[in-house]
């Protein structure tokens, strides 16, 4: 299983909800990344581009509200250059991260930093490092929080 953030604007979330309110708004849905059909990878990532696979893990941030949620891929379709990903088992963080809520730089999170400097529709390969500086960040933002 591998693991992925992908970057959408809201025609391109599932049911196009950028905003969902449970996650059965998202369960079933699919989400299009047009014109990347190979996900990307973040510079020092050590690991080989890999392409989105059944039964691996999405993470979704949207350019309206952040980081919002994420799920597992039920079926990919890779076509015409675009990606689309059907998605199952959605969770909802307990709180959306907007990449605002970060300093521009020096959030402690590679992947942070690209979605601040790029947040056109993209997807993007988190390795072990990559993940393991999210899961980070996003839990010290959470202990901030009252």
């Amino acid at each position: 299983m591998s693991r992925y953030m992908a970057m959408v604007n809201a025609e391109n979330c599932p049911r196009a909800i950028a905003r969902p309110k449970s996650a059965a708004d998202w369960n079933g849905g699919s989400l299009t990344i047009s014109g990347k059909a190979l996900p990307r990878k973040i510079a020092r990532s050590a690991r080989v581009r890999t392409p989105v696979q059944e039964g691996d893990e999405i993470w979704i941030c949207t350019d309206e509200v952040g980081i919002v949620a994420f799920g597992r891929a039920q079926n990919v379709e890779a076509s015409s250059g675009s990606l689309t990903i059907t998605l199952r088992d959605v969770v909802l963080l307990t709180q959306p991260c907007a990449l605002s809520d970060f300093p521009k730089s020096g959030s402690g999170s590679a992947i942070i930093t690209q979605l601040q400097g790029y947040r056109h529709p993209d997807i993007y390969l988190l390795d072990e490092p990559v993940y393991d500086e999210l899961q980070t960040v996003l839990d010290a933002r959470l202990d901030k929080k009252p």
